[in-house]
């Protein structure tokens, strides 16, 4: 007869945002989703001071634990965060603010 054991990954969901010219770095890092199984893990970036998750400037499904998003700088001054939102609507991580001021 065959048991499983449960197996625990360490570590926590992260995700990091840098400008770079005249787009935005978002790096990803998934450790409690796996998004080969949950195929609507997807990363965003929003207004630091706005909750709503419908209202992203841009978007990216995860495909891997580890992935890199070059997405075009937001052309409006303010602060922005990116947010990695799980199969459902759940806010796994969030990146520190980036104060963006045009372009």
């Amino acid at each position: 007869m065959a048991t499983s054991a449960v197996v625990k990954v360490d570590g926590s969901d992260s995700v990091t945002m840098e400008r770079v010219g005249d787009q935005v770095v978002v790096k990803t890092l998934l450790a409690s989703v796996d998004p080969a199984v949950h195929t609507k893990v997807w990363v965003g970036v929003f207004f630091s001071n706005d909750s709503r998750l419908n209202k992203y400037r841009r978007f990216a499904y995860v495909k891997n634990p580890h992935q890199s998003f070059e997405f075009k700088c937001p052309i409006h001054t303010g602060l922005y965060e990116a947010r990695i939102v799980d199969h459902r609507g759940q806010v796994l991580a969030k990146s520190e603010s980036l104060n963006v001021v045009g372009i």
